[in-house]
């Protein structure tokens, strides 16, 4: 359904290429899903990892809620229509899955699998729980549970050895998962568990793939590969080199606007996914994921989080904590979260100063108006603390764009790119203006000429839209980008003001 541009019109300075007007178009706009802040559904919150929380965080005190103390170290949960979804980290010992209250932590119901060398963190989906049991070849297998009642669905077997992995990556009606008995990546239906394909790979365990623009994504020991997701067939691959550390990632890659950001050995990356060559690099002692959240990205390097540039990669500033970070940061509209084994800092994302600070530790969750952390206190010990967030103090609206990668499309040709706009606000943007401008690097210039100007409907808080954006191709176009401008006039006063989203290099 078509849904928001009043008008589009030629800008005063529409660009000319050569000798030919460049033929652009956007939409029609189609409505997306809404906005779920009520759910954390895997790791990095969604099959492309980025750690963002579309919603605010809040100035305030984070106030405690439950807590449930178990024997062991509880992995990062998963959230979903008041569910947390629970499971240990453990060594051949006691493994089970759980679902809990998250008003107050009590038991919904639990699984007890056999024992095993490995339970991994869960994915929830639909209406299913997804989890990997690891115990070496033959006794292998990713779980499908209903989610409300903890009944298994379908139980599908993979290779292994003695491996531990991320929460599994579900998109597109597939599961996406680490396995193999010397590496690689498996697809299974996400339906009956049916497996789609198996892929080798380097044997690396503790990774999963990422989803993005309906094309997977791995990245194993410095390679990162473009993949159809329906049979894992690689459209392209880029090595980055790699010094070896260990038969562990401990990562994946975090992708949005087109870009996928990653950690390889020898510092902070950012891919450009149309031409799938390197936009820029930093070089650092990084380790684990990056996030990624409007024109910031975040790294872990020991007790601290590097903020840098999205778009150049540039050094921003520094959130310093203590001990290593776990996992990935975990961003939102106003505010920067991470956590060593012990504590949990929270940064303003605009000052880069510390707001909140608590003496539990562990990994992060944030969900439904609250923070999970999966973890340990040093006098309780293990377990999992709910605490209720400040969330905001007045209602704002809070514009994002995603631009998805280029594609060459057609005889004439064109290029396409698939635009999203989402207001993860707490209020209505009213009506806004936006540009597309035309420009040789990422930078939004004065010269940089209009190639079209967008009257904008008002979008609803959580409200998302999609619509394609379309130029004839012309040779000389390549190289040069297109820049999202959303709200170039200012009409909207928002949680984050960063508005610019650029494409990826045109081809």
């Amino acid at each position: 359904m078509k849904l928001a541009v009043a008008f589009l019109l030629a800008a005063p300075g529409l660009a000319q290429v050569g000798s030919d007007r460049i033929v652009l178009g956007i939409g029609p706009w189609t409505a997306n899903a809404s906005v779920d802040t009520s759910a954390w559904k895997t790791f990095g919150n969604g099959p492309s990892h980025t750690g963002a929380y579309l919603g605010v965080y809040g100035v305030g005190s984070t106030e405690f809620l439950w807590n449930n103390i178990y024997p062991q170290d509880i992995q990062q949960v998963a959230v979903k229509d008041g569910v947390v979804y629970a499971s240990p980290w453990q060594y051949f010992g006691d493994a089970w899955l759980r679902a809990l209250d998250s008003s107050d932590g009590s038991q919904l119901w639990k699984y007890d699998f056999d024992q095993c060398y490995s339970i991994n963190p869960p994915t929830v989906d639909g209406e299913q729980v997804y989890v990997q049991r690891g115990n070496h070849s033959g006794d292998t297998h990713l779980w499908s549970f209903q989610s409300d009642t903890g009944v298994p669905n379908w139980v599908a077997p993979h290779a292994a050895q003695w491996e531990r992995y991320l929460a599994p990556c579900v998109a597109d009606g597939r599961v996406f998962v680490n396995g193999g008995y010397y590496g690689g990546m498996y697809g299974f239906d996400q339906n009956d568990g049916q497996q789609l394909f198996y892929l080798d790979l380097p044997q690396y365990d503790q990774w999963v793939p990422s989803y993005y623009g309906g094309r997977l994504y791995s990245f194993v020991a410095g390679t990162l590969m473009q993949h159809d997701p329906a049979n894992a067939a690689i459209d392209w691959s880029l090595a980055l080199g790699w010094n070896w550390s260990g038969w562990s990632m401990d990562r994946t890659i975090a992708i949005a606007n087109g870009r996928a950001y990653l950690v390889n050995s020898d510092g902070l990356y950012c891919i450009d996914l149309t031409t799938g060559t390197v936009a820029w690099q930093y070089a650092g002692n990084f380790n684990g994921t990056p996030a990624v959240a409007g024109d910031r990205v975040y790294v872990m390097v020991g007790g601290m989080v590097s903020v840098h540039d999205a778009w150049d990669g540039s050094y921003e500033g520094l959130c310093i904590g203590s001990g290593a970070v776990l996992q990935q940061p975990l961003v939102t509209d106003d505010a920067i979260l991470f956590s060593s084994a012990t504590e949990t800092f929270i940064f303003d994302r605009a000052k880069l100063s510390l707001r909140d600070w608590l003496p539990f530790g562990g990994e992060l969750t944030l969900a439904d108006g609250r923070l999970f952390i999966a973890g340990s206190n040093v006098l309780l010990g293990d377990g999992i603390w709910a605490f209720t967030i400040p969330g905001p103090s007045e209602a704002q609206p809070n514009l994002i764009g995603d631009v998805e990668p280029w594609r060459l499309v057609g005889p004439e040709p064109e290029v396409h790119s698939l635009v999203t706009i989402t207001n993860s606000g707490i209020a209505p943007t009213g009506k806004y203006t936006a540009q597309l401008r035309l420009s040789d690097d990422l930078i939004l210039d004065k010269d940089d000429p209009v190639l079209r100007l967008l009257r904008m409907r008002s979008l609803d808080p959580g409200e998302s839209i999609s619509g394609t954006m379309r130029l004839k191709w012309d040779s000389n176009l390549t190289g040069k980008y297109v820049l999202l401008d959303l709200d170039s006039r200012g009409d909207v006063s928002e949680t984050d003001e960063a508005n610019l989203f650029p494409t990826g290099a045109i081809q």
